[in-house]
């Protein structure tokens, strides 16, 4: 009968494997780390982009709201009158030829968006100009990364300029001055 050989292998094998398996593991996640942190801003710019559209869309509505009732809401009313007709309080509502937006506003982060008529931000000697108001990421308002309808325009009381719009039609800026 032919000798019975066993394989050994030495002890240095196994440590040698779960070494490069931590290796491979720890690889992977200072990647991931690196990637995601790179790619944070990125995201937060998007919500900020589109979260600037969402202003746009309530502000048509706002827009198309004074062309029926002949004035924008009053802070009272509030935005529920662009969803709701009984929201309508200081006009008759047989002019409202609503629903102009489905329903209740918030921002990206799930804020109210605050509404404002007349301006408190960009105050105007006739009354037309009216704030609406994302409190942005950190959801507290007149922080730096707030987001309004204002654009180009220093807000009262703060110290920062808001950014152009890019989704700005001329058209739209000229409603809404």
């Amino acid at each position: 009968m032919p000798p019975h050989h066993e394989t050994i292998q030495p002890s240095g094998q196994d440590s040698f494997s779960v070494s490069r398996t931590l290796f491979v593991v720890l690889t992977m996640v200072v990647l991931s780390m690196l990637i995601s942190v790179n790619f944070i801003p990125v995201g937060e710019q998007a919500n900020r982009s589109l979260q600037q559209v969402g202003i746009k869309r309530v502000t048509r509505a706002l827009n198309n709201y004074k062309s029926n009732m002949g004035c924008y809401p009053t802070k009272e009313e509030g935005l529920d009158v662009l969803w709701d007709q009984a929201a309508v309080s200081h006009r008759e509502p047989s002019a409202w030829s609503g629903p102009y937006l489905s329903g209740p506003v918030t921002d990206r982060w799930g804020s109210a968006i605050v509404y404002q008529w007349p301006s408190e931000l960009a105050p105007s000697d006739n009354e037309a100009k009216f704030d609406l108001h994302s409190p942005g990421p950190d959801g507290r308002i007149n922080t730096s990364d707030d987001i309004t309808n204002h654009d180009d325009r220093t807000l009262a009381g703060m110290n920062r300029t808001i950014e152009s719009d890019p989704f700005l039609d001329s058209d739209e800026e000229a409603d809404a001055s």
